[in-house]
């Protein structure tokens, strides 16, 4: 299993995951170039891909999907109500749409999708099997047990670290935002995060945390607070293998 982590954060989203014999993009929120410069020296062309998984409809998740499909047709799975939400914005993309509800199989691999608590149409995670299991859990602005069992036994998890809340509460946004932010359909915050990686059954190889806010967190704050909640939990913080993605940033994670 690769994770090439393109974009993560609110200016845009976008992974390619290649497990078994597939080749998914997770999110195409940044453009068609930005993905093609990416992935080309990877030795994957986009036509090469077997298909775009979207988590919800928001721009930094979906900016680029439409220029990708005229350029590069393939299937987008996606909840019902997210490409309904999608084709407000970008029309005639539809015979593109392949449903997901709770489960699909694309070639050897298997897609569960979970959902999250955001505030958008129908916002899911995904978690991806082919004996090894990759899970992606962002935007979500509370852990539910749904969300915890699905990524409990995940290989390689990318977690949203998006806040800190301090800084959040004393940065320039204004109090709607925050309160959208810190409310339970908004985004995870340093501490849930690392509280998150203690209730896990299953210790990940590699923890990703991603989704970070330019402005109300800082990667070594993110790391700082995280590994404090685990020893706070009597854990050994270097036992997680964790890669913190600063906005904007790349990463590549492989098993």
């Amino acid at each position: 299993m690769r994770l090439t982590v393109i974009a993560s954060g609110s200016s845009g989203n976008c992974s390619l995951l290649e497990i078994g014999s597939v080749r998914l993009l997770l999110d195409c929120g940044i453009s068609c170039k930005r993905i093609r410069t990416a992935i080309l020296p990877l030795g994957l062309p986009p036509d090469d891909l077997d298909g775009i998984l979207i988590t919800h409809e928001h721009t930094d998740h979906t900016t680029g999907l439409r220029t990708m499909l005229n350029h590069h047709p393939m299937p987008v799975y996606t909840r019902p109500k997210t490409m309904t939400a999608i084709s407000r914005i970008c029309p005639n993309i539809g015979d593109a749409f392949s449903p997901l509800f709770d489960k699909v199989t694309i070639g050897d691999v298997t897609v569960e999708a979970f959902p999250t608590s955001h505030d958008a149409a129908d916002p899911i995670g995904f978690s991806v099997s082919c004996g090894e299991k990759f899970s992606l859990a962002t935007d979500l602005g509370i852990v539910t047990n749904s969300v915890l069992s699905s990524i409990a036994d995940a290989d390689v998890l990318l977690l949203e670290a998006n806040h800190d809340r301090q800084l959040l509460q004393k940065g320039s946004y204004p109090q709607t935002l925050k309160r959208r932010i810190l409310s339970p359909r908004g985004h995870l915050d340093n501490r849930t995060a690392g509280d998150t990686l203690c209730r896990l059954v299953k210790r990940p190889d590699h923890v990703v945390l991603g989704h970070m806010s330019e402005e109300n967190n800082r990667p070594l704050l993110a790391r700082q607070t995280v590994e404090a909640v685990i020893s706070e939990a009597g854990m050994i913080p270097t036992s997680f293998n964790i890669t913190v993605l600063n906005q904007g940033e790349g990463a590549t994670v492989t098993t």
